[in-house]
């Protein structure tokens, strides 16, 4: 595929993400775009969009960036769609080739959860500072995505608990990474205990709503303590304040006392962690943002989701 080829695709690839997000958001929608590529230090581009795609994707015909992302992430004041970008970090880029089934090119059309919401009327932030949510054709699944849960208020037996575990905060988000044990006696390490209102305000979503995360009834905790896989706050927080390392996506390492390392990769929750044997919390020295690219990395476990009323 040469150059002018490329163009062409990159010009039919911004209606698939207009009409992608119009089938998500049920209406139409201007054809005005802005670009801007993930990162709040990114310019934004309102002018010769395709050819500025072109030059950050294409090097060469048989050298393309292979796994590219485009959405319609705001609508803005002048009535452009913002599409945000984010070209996933190869190096060096792998020669061109079919990525998606049955899709000749590199992108995958996205739609930011924030952007639906803002349509609909419910109030809600997106910020290319913060972690945002997005879905794609992969993840997109039937149902309403704003339906409110019946949530219930914290009792206070588990807001003394809460009072001794250290929060992490994102944002205006605050999170307790936490154990639960839950009335049927099962214990839950990687439980992320947090306010619904500044929640929904940063991921968009409600966890049982959004395809990858579970979710908890706060009903059924019978008692919560600081999660011992989680990482002390304080390097939880030195990652939040340095943002993803990709659309989607964090990397990062832990350093620890005896001067080993690990890296690791998960999403834009980053509070739990697999250890290496024999180590923990009080191991810690240091934590290395989007550091272990090149490394082999170990993905973060996954967690539970549960939100309490306000």
């Amino acid at each position: 595929m040469n150059r002018e080829e490329f163009s062409t695709l990159v010009s039919m690839t911004l209606e698939e993400v207009a009409q992608f997000a119009e089938e998500k958001a049920g209406q139409k929608l201007p054809r005005k775009f802005a670009l801007q590529w993930s990162g709040s230090s990114e310019p934004r581009i309102t002018e010769n969009i395709v050819e500025r795609i072109v030059e950050r994707v294409f090097i060469d015909e048989k050298h393309i960036y292979p796994d590219v992302s485009l959405g319609i992430c705001d609508l803005l004041d002048d009535g452009s769609l913002l599409i945000v970008g984010s070209v996933a970090n190869y190096p060096p880029p792998r020669p061109f080739d079919r990525i998606r089934e049955g899709v000749e090119g590199p992108f995958t059309p996205i739609v930011g959860r924030a952007f639906l919401n803002k349509l609909v009327g419910v109030k809600d932030s997106f910020s290319l500072d913060r972690p945002w949510s997005f879905i794609s054709r992969d993840l997109a699944k039937p149902g309403p995505l704003h339906a409110r849960p019946d949530l219930q208020k914290l009792p206070g037996k588990l807001r003394d608990d809460l009072s001794a575990i250290t929060p992490s905060t994102s944002g205006d988000l605050t999170y307790w990474p936490c154990a639960a044990r839950m009335k049927d006696g099962a214990v839950l390490v990687c439980v992320y205990v947090v306010p619904e209102g500044p929640y929904i305000r940063q991921w968009g979503v409600y966890p049982q709503q959004d395809r990858g995360k579970r979710q908890i009834s706060i009903a059924d905790v019978e008692a919560l303590t600081d999660s011992p896989t989680r990482l002390p706050a304080r390097f939880a927080n030195k990652l939040y304040e340095a943002g993803e390392s990709g659309m989607g996506y964090t990397i990062f390492t832990v350093v620890f006392g005896d001067g080993s390392s690990q890296a690791y990769d998960a999403g834009n929750a980053i509070d739990f962690v697999r250890y290496p044997e024999g180590k923990g919390q009080s191991d810690v020295v240091d934590v290395l943002p989007h550091e272990g690219r090149n490394a082999e990395r170990v993905h973060c476990p996954e967690y539970y989701g549960c939100l309490f009323a306000e």
